[in-house]
């Protein structure tokens, strides 16, 4: 009984822990905000190239803050480090995700830039966000680190509709 309600209380303090993470990162407390110093504003719906789904899920979610998409630095570190670098050099911080803009966004920022081998051409903003496309920042990275990034960073989305604004963390 008394390994029960350790496991009990675990599981309880582990939910608590996350309910605050994800409550600090939708800006219910000091908030997630736009560039402009709003509140980060959904864009309409839009199909990610890449990610799990082509389109929206038919039960996907839409939230009216931000959501927290973390891409782990000890699984994908150069990937992480893409991240945290491009947003201090001024790319957006708060996203929104956008399904069907991703092919165009592709096309668009890594337009010019040649493929090398064992390395993907990392976006950021990632290219399933209405932010990436034209000006983003690009940097090579193994391809295994980006593609674990950008597989980690679906599932993570997966449930969400075109629109949502969410912010990646990689620290």
């Amino acid at each position: 009984m008394k390994r029960f309600a350790k496991t009990a209380i675990s599981v309880v303090v582990i939910f608590l822990l996350y309910q605050g993470f994800n409550a600090y990162e939708n800006g219910e407390l000091p908030g997630v905000f736009s560039q402009s110093g709003q509140p980060a504003q959904n864009l309409p719906g839009h199909s990610i190239k890449g990610m799990q789904q082509a389109a929206d899920p038919e039960d996907c979610q839409l939230v009216h803050k931000s959501i927290a998409v973390y891409i782990d630095p000890s699984r994908y570190p150069l990937t992480a480090d893409h991240v945290i670098d491009a947003k201090r050099a001024g790319e957006a911080k708060v996203l929104h995700l956008d399904r069907e803009g991703a092919d165009d966004n592709r096309d668009d920022s890594l337009a010019g830039i040649p493929t090398k081998d064992g390395h993907d051409r990392d976006e950021y903003p990632p290219a399933a966000s209405a932010e990436g496309g034209q000006g983003a920042s690009v940097r090579y990275v193994p391809s295994s680190d980006n593609r674990g990034a950008g597989s980690s960073m679906g599932a993570q989305l997966g449930d969400y509709c075109s629109g949502q604004a969410f912010v990646l963390l990689a620290k």
